[in-house]
C-alpha cells in the first residue's frame, strides 16, 4: 500500500486553460496540463462563463462553497442547477455554460481519461464512515471541513485539515475508516479504478 498525504503548500495555482481564471491543482497523475490521467482540483469562479473543453477526458465537480451554478448544455440545451455537495459528471468535450447564482462559488473537481479509468466520487457527512474499498486502483478522500478528519487505514492513521487530500494506491481491497470532529462541510471520497 502506497499511501501520500498532500498539504496545501503542495498545492500548485495554475490558471484555467480557457484564461478566465485559477485553479488550486492538488494533484495529478502528470505535470503536462494536456497531458494527463487524472487531476484534483478546487476552483473559485468569480463570474459567468464557459468550462473550458478537456478532450477526450470526463470531469466531475462539486461545490464546495455559495449559494450554485446554473450549468447549460450549448449542444444540447439541457440545464443543470448545481447546489453544495451535488455531484455533476460531464464530458470535458461538451460547451458547458455556467452562470453564477447570488455570487462567486468554490468547487471541488475531478478530470480524468475514461478509457484509463472508471471514476466515482461521493461526498460524506457522517460522524464516522467506514468503507470497504474494493477494485481501486487510487482511491482519495479530501476533507471539504473546517474541522480534522482522522483516518484510520490497516493500521496507519493520518489527519487530514481543512482541504488536504489523501491518495492510497492498492492493489488489494482494503478498509477505512473515517472519524470527523466536526461535520461543517463533510468530506470527498474519489475512487478510480
Amino acid at each position: 500500500m502506497k499511501v501520500n498525504s498532500f498539504k496545501s503548500s503542495d498545492y500548485l495555482s495554475m490558471p484555467w486553460k480557457n484564461g478566465q481564471g485559477s485553479t488550486l491543482q492538488l494533484a495529478c497523475s502528470h505535470t503536462d496540463l494536456n497531458n494527463f490521467d487524472w487531476r484534483i482540483s478546487v476552483a473559485d469562479v468569480k463570474h459567468d462563463g464557459l468550462f473550458s473543453f478537456f478532450e477526450n477526458k470526463l470531469r466531475m465537480i462539486s461545490i464546495l462553497h455559495g449559494n450554485g451554478l446554473q450549468l447549460k448544455n450549448l449542444d444540447s440545451q439541457q440545464e443543470t442547477f448545481l447546489s453544495k455537495n451535488i455531484i455533476y459528471k460531464f464530458s470535458g468535450n461538451e460547451p458547458i455554460q455556467s452562470t453564477l447564482l447570488n455570487g462567486a462559488i468554490r468547487d471541488f473537481n475531478l478530470i480524468y481519461k475514461p478509457e484509463r479509468y472508471h471514476a466515482e466520487m461521493t461526498w460524506h457527512a457522517s460522524p464516522t464512515t467506514k468503507l470497504q474499498v474494493q477494485n481501486s486502483k487510487i482511491f482519495f478522500i479530501f476533507n471539504a471541513g473546517e474541522s480534522s478528519l482522522n483516518i484510520r487505514l490497516n493500521q496507519g492513521f493520518y489527519t487530514l485539515e481543512k482541504y488536504e487530500l489523501l491518495q492510497i494506491e492498492q492493489s488489494q481491497d482494503f478498509a477505512v475508516e473515517i472519524i470527523a470532529t466536526d461535520l461543517s462541510n463533510g468530506f470527498y471520497c474519489i475512487q478510480l479504478s
